[in-house]
């Protein structure tokens, strides 16, 4: 607190002495006959700066313009002032003199204030009114004929004829319900799968712009089994989509799929990506269901037919994680990639002979 009053102290004092450096600017008798303001030649001239012709400020005392060298309005002392106009006075207006009725006041006359009987005349009898005669009942108008309703026989637009303006919507996931329902009916249609094949990617990207993943995945798994199945994309897609929602025996079947549609991926990085991934889907799945099964055999709450079952299972599953570890695992030395993790799950459900 102490270090900004001192703060405040310190500006105040600055201001006070750079203000101070402008006061030579301003003579307090700048009129030659040590008026503080007079009237030279129609310009005002006053405590304060003077203009010259191109509207430059001036000393108010000054004589000449210092950049024309012509003379401001103070130029000359012995120009005599012009005299102010004195200010008129105002004429009091005299009060008018109350005006004086000198009429003698009357005293007020008793006045008898008793109702006078009046004689009422006797009034002659009104003349009955004639009856007005019955106005004539007007004619009821004849209805009017209803108008036909006009047809219109123009076909309604269907909403999903032209592809190319529902591709760049379902982009940004903003198809209406009519437009989604329009394109559904399309598919299965006796159109060419190739049309279909378009109308159903209109309507995966559309589901995924807009997060709804159960209508997205139904609409990728349609598309994979009734009209192009060779789509490693999607194929890919699914099966990351079914691991991460713990569909195990799904993400074996999909991630299979998608290893025999591998060459439709580009090449390069982006292709032993997506191959080293997809055999560690398919391991890590079967693992898991084998991990699964295995835990279920020691169920105390479980009968022997049950324990037998998921022995089944369990050997199965196991087979399968020491199959696709080592297919995984020859395809990371191939594309040196990582080995630690599948040759960790290949020892697990094999031996070290087995995974060398």
């Amino acid at each position: 607190m102490k270090y900004s009053m001192i703060w405040f102290v310190g500006i105040g004092a600055a201001l006070a002495g750079s203000l101070g450096d402008y006061q030579s600017m301003f003579d307090s008798s700048p009129c030659n006959d040590g008026w503080a303001i007079c009237v030279n030649d129609g310009e005002l001239v006053e405590v304060g700066t003077v203009v010259d012709e191109n509207r430059i400020l001036h000393r108010n005392d000054a004589r000449v313009s210092f950049f024309s060298f012509k003379p401001l309005p103070n130029a000359s002392p012995f120009v005599s002032f012009e005299e102010f106009p004195e200010p008129e006075e105002e004429e009091e207006e005299e009060p008018e003199e109350p005006v004086v009725d000198n009429k003698p006041i009357t005293k007020p006359v008793a006045v008898d204030t008793k109702p006078v009987a009046q004689v009422e005349k006797p009034q002659e009898p009104e003349e009955p009114e004639e009856p007005e005669e019955p106005e004539e009942p007007e004619e009821p108008e004849e209805p009017e004929e209803p108008e036909e309703p006009v047809v219109d026989n123009t076909p309604e637009p269907q909403g999903c004829e032209e592809l190319a303006p529902l591709e760049s919507a379902s982009l940004m996931g903003a198809l209406t319900s009519e437009q989604q329902s329009c394109l559904e009916k399309r598919i299965g249609s006796s159109e060419p799968l190739t049309a279909q094949s378009k109308v159903s990617k209109i309507l995966i990207n559309n589901a995924k712009q807009a997060r709804n993943l159960p209508q997205w995945e139904r609409y990728v798994k349609r598309h994979l089994e009734k009209l192009d199945r060779s789509d490693a994309n999607l194929l890919y897609g699914i099966s990351v989509f079914l691991f991460r929602k713990k569909k195990f025996s799904d993400t074996i079947k999909w991630s299979e799929r998608a290893l025999e549609q591998k060459a439709s991926f580009s090449g390069g990085s982006d292709y032993k990506k997506k191959v080293y991934q997809l055999y560690q889907l398919r391991t890590m799945a079967a693992n898991k269901l084998w991990m699964i099964n295995d835990k279920k055999t020691v169920n105390p709450e479980a009968d022997d037919l049950e324990r037998e079952k998921y022995e089944k299972l369990s050997e199965k599953y196991k087979g399968k994680t020491k199959n696709f570890a080592r297919e995984w695992l020859d395809y990371a030395r191939a594309s040196k990639q990582s080995l630690s993790s599948p040759t960790q799950i290949c020892i697990s459900a094999a031996d070290k002979g087995f995974c060398q």
